[in-house]
């Protein structure tokens, strides 16, 4: 009932981006558990980092020690986690002028782990998962759809049981170009890359690495179904290539 009652306070607010404001602070206020040693939560304003206590919409928690948390400027959160989890020298680099809904990240018992999001980025329901020794790396104006999974290692143990010798003891990497946009339910896996401008149709499984721009791909494993395609956030009826 508290939300219904914010919202209709804020009405009173005309300026637009003051009432933005209000929302963000009153109905998603953030939370920021911290427990270890220089960590840093740093938000980009008015030309310069500065550290911050919270961020709304956000709940993070870190346990461990020297991570950083960089959130760009006008970007925006909502039932938003970040979780760094017995991991050290962690870093999360969120661009400017993203819309993050439903976004997860869980960094878990590491070192050096590195997650980034580019500018003008979206996501509507993302789990992002990195164990040991991965990092990903996603580029600028992406759209994710909702119930995506990004699994950038295995987190358990691989071995030959006759031999005992350790099969998945490697460092893996999830690079995503930039104006990629991600289908609903879809599931990207350790070593995935991702060129500019690829479309990924919904609850595909991508497993490995591509490198041919402006393509839709598709299915389980994914594979390239249609090429020379690019895309736009406007509605098909609303387009106008001359605009581009």
């Amino acid at each position: 009932m508290w939300k219904f009652f914010i919202r209709v306070i804020s009405c009173f607010i005309l300026n637009k981006e003051k009432r933005k404001a209000f929302r963000k602070a009153y109905l998603y206020p953030g939370i920021f558990i911290n427990k270890g040693i220089d960590n840093q939560l740093l938000i980009f304003k008015n030309g310069r980092w500065i550290s911050v206590k919270k961020v709304p919409g956000a709940e993070i928690a870190i346990t461990g020690d020297h991570n950083r948390i960089e959130i760009g400027e006008n970007s925006y959160f909502k039932n938003a986690k970040i979780e760094i989890s017995h991991t050290n020298y962690a870093h999360v680099k969120i661009g400017s002028n993203c819309q993050l809904d439903n976004f997860l990240i869980h960094f878990s018992k590491g070192e050096n782990q590195t997650f980034s999001i580019g500018d003008y980025s979206s996501t509507g329901g993302i789990s992002i998962m990195l164990p040991s020794h991965t990092s990903c790396y996603i580029g600028n104006n992406c759209m994710f759809s909702k119930d995506i999974c990004i699994w950038a290692g295995d987190g358990h143990t691989l071995f030959n049981y006759k031999t005992g010798n350790v099969l998945n003891k490697k460092e893996y990497t999830i690079r995503i170009g930039n104006y990629c946009w991600v289908g609903w339910g879809t599931a990207l896996l350790k070593n995935t890359v991702l060129p500019d401008y690829t479309i990924v149709g919904m609850q595909s499984v991508v497993t490995k690495k591509f490198t041919q721009k402006y393509t839709v791909l598709a299915g389980n494993p994914a594979k390239i179904i249609k090429k020379d395609v690019a895309w736009d956030r406007a509605d098909p009826y609303e387009f106008n290539v001359k605009s581009l």
